[in-house]
């Protein structure tokens, strides 16, 4: 997981508030979309119906 402070937007030392904007980027491995190397995949589609 990777998070990115992309800005300060403001800060209030009396209240010892902050907003920030930031970007968070989760990953993960899902074995059921792995296959072999040996079959060239450039493109894939799934349907909702793969979730169930």
């Amino acid at each position: 997981m990777d998070i990115i402070i992309a800005s300060f937007d403001s800060i209030s030392e009396v209240n010892m508030d902050y907003t920030i904007t930031m970007y968070l980027h989760q990953y993960w491995t899902d074995e059921r979309l792995s296959w072999s190397s040996d079959v060239p995949i450039n493109e894939m589609t799934l349907s909702g119906e793969f979730s169930q």
